[in-house]
Formats: C-alpha cells, sequence, structure tokens
C-alpha cells in the first residue's frame, strides 16, 4: 500500500508532505553515507529584523482579517503613530503578534514577534517569533515560501539556542528546516545526534519515524513508532503514523486494530475520518 497523505490538521502539514517527495537516497538508517538534494535558492525577505513602524503594518494589516481584528489592528496602528517608548512599543508589537496568530496568519505574528524582540530584549519573544515562522513554514503551499519560512525560523531558534543551548525543541525544528531545504543530510545527521544525546528525545523520534517512512523502511518506522508510544501512549500523532507504518510493512492486523483504537479514541474528527479512510482500504 502506498502511503497517504490525508488533508487533516494532524498529518496534513507541508512539511510532512515534502518528506514524503524528498530524494529516496535521504534515508535514515544505521549506514553512514552522504545526499544533497537541491530544492532552490533560499529566498529571505529584505530587513525581516526591521522593527516595525506605522506605515509599514500596513503590509500586515492588508492580509484578510474579521472585522473585528482588523478593528483592533487599526486601533494599534494608531498607537503606534504616538511616541511611544520602546517597552510600550514591546506591548504593541505583543497585541499585533496575538491577533495575527489567532487568525493563523503566522509569518505575520512572528514579524510582530520579532518586533518586540528588538524593543524589549525578552528572548522569550524571540521563540515566539521563531515558532510562528515555523508554523508558517509547515503550512506554507508554494516552494519559495516554504524556503523563506524555513530559514526565517531558523534563523531565530539558532539565535535562541545561543541564550539557551539546551532548548530540544528548537533542535529538532532546525534540522526539519534542513531536510526541506537544500542540505536534508544535515538534518536527518542533526536528528541522530539528538537522539545518541537523548534516546527518548520524543520529537526527534518521531521525525526520524517520519523519514523511515518516507525511505520506505516501514519496519525502521515501526520501531520509530512504538517507541514514541512507550514514551508517550497518548500522541495521537505517533498512533497514527504507527499504524501507516504497520500497513506499510505488511501488518495488516495489527494496522487495522491500531486505527480502530484511534479512531473511538480520538476526539478529533479529521483524526477520527482519516483513521476511517485507512481501515476502509485495509479491509
Amino acid at each position: 500500500m502506498k502511503v497517504k497523505m490525508i488533508g487533516i490538521s494532524l498529518v496534513g502539514l507541508v512539511v510532512v508532505i515534502i518528506l514524503f517527495t524528498l530524494p529516496k537516497t535521504v534515508v535514515d538508517n544505521e549506514s553512514e553515507g552522504s545526499s544533497t538534494s537541491r530544492r532552490g535558492d533560499v529566498l529571505v525577505e529584505s530587513d525581516p529584523n526591521a522593527i516595525e513602524s506605522p506605515g509599514r503594518v500596513d503590509r500586515h494589516q492588508s492580509q484578510a482579517l474579521g472585522s473585528k481584528d482588523a478593528e483592533k489592528v487599526s486601533d494599534l496602528k494608531k498607537r503606534m503613530e504616538e511616541n511611544m517608548l520602546d517597552s510600550d512599543k514591546s506591548s504593541v508589537y505583543v497585541d499585533l503578534a496575538e491577533i495575527y496568530q489567532g487568525a493563523q496568519k503566522f509569518d505575520s505574528a512572528a514579524y510582530f514577534y520579532d518586533s518586540a524582540n528588538k524593543s524589549s530584549g525578552d528572548a522569550e519573544f524571540l521563540l515566539l517569533a521563531a515558532d510562528n515562522y515555523y508554523e508558517a513554514f509547515t503550512f506554507a503551499l508554494d516552494k519559495k515560501k516554504v524556503q523563506n519560512m524555513a530559514q526565517l525560523a531558523r534563523d531565530r531558534y539558532e539565535s535562541y539556542l545561543e541564550i539557551n543551548p539546551d532548548h530540544s525543541k528548537s533542535k529538532n525544528r532546525i534540522a526539519m528546516t534542513y531536510i526541506a531545504g537544500d542540505n536534508p543530510m544535515q538534518g536527518i545527521l542533526m536528528l541522530r545526534e539528538l537522539l545518541e544525546e537523548n534516546p527518548n528525545d520524543e520529537n526527534a523520534i518521531y521525525n526520524l519515524g517520519l523519514l523511515s517512512l518516507q525511505s520506505n523502511q516501514p519496519a525502521r518506522a515501526v520501531e520509530r513508532f512504538e517507541k514514541l508510544l512507550e514514551l508517550n501512549p497518548e500522541n495521537e500523532q505517533a498512533q497514527f503514523y504507527y499504524g501507516v507504518s504497520l500497513a506499510e510493512a505488511g501488518r495488516t492486523s495489527a494496522a487495522i486494530r491500531t486505527f480502530e483504537s484511534l479512531k473511538n479514541s480520538t476526539e478529533d474528527p479529521e483524526v477520527k475520518s482519516a483513521a476511517q479512510t485507512y481501515l476502509k482500504d485495509l479491509r
């Protein structure tokens, strides 16, 4: 059975689709090797670190927002036209970021968290900028935007790691931006190193499990997701891909049991629908 890409919030992220379109020579296995795959040049926005000025808010405000959110943005823009202290500017930037994040306009949210970080020096805003650029990366449909958002996210995570060098999530996400870019092997090696440092790193196990599926190693993927479920039995992403891995490995009965269990336990209607789709094909 060929792995399906089902458009649900759990498994429909573009970063996952990218993994399944990588060259098959980019693999997760025990042998040491190298592979390169260029996916185009990274495009970086001009002056992505710039502090937002009142005039430049229009570029973000022009994106479709609900009427209430648009009104809030307009009011905040008027505040930014005042002669404000940096501490006051930071508060406005955060308010703007939260509006755009709530509207799932993650690149705009990241931009304003970046501005809040520049105004306040608070590293948590830097991490929030990184997280929102990463969300924009995973949901982007245009290849150039995928690469652009990946670069912006990676830059922020690397800056955050200078302050908090042990932050595992940042390291994992940096690796994934490389895998979706022009140097996938660098990202794979980073994930392996993270797992060597901490064999229970859930993010690294999950990502390497996906890569095992991508490289037609379903048995290896089964091992990865089994380990992840031992660490976190409630992880629905792990449950779903465990079922996919079992199906790809030809273990149909076990896959059916896994999808039945997930269908009966999840409260997410999209996850339930995805599990039912697999069950229909497996029977």
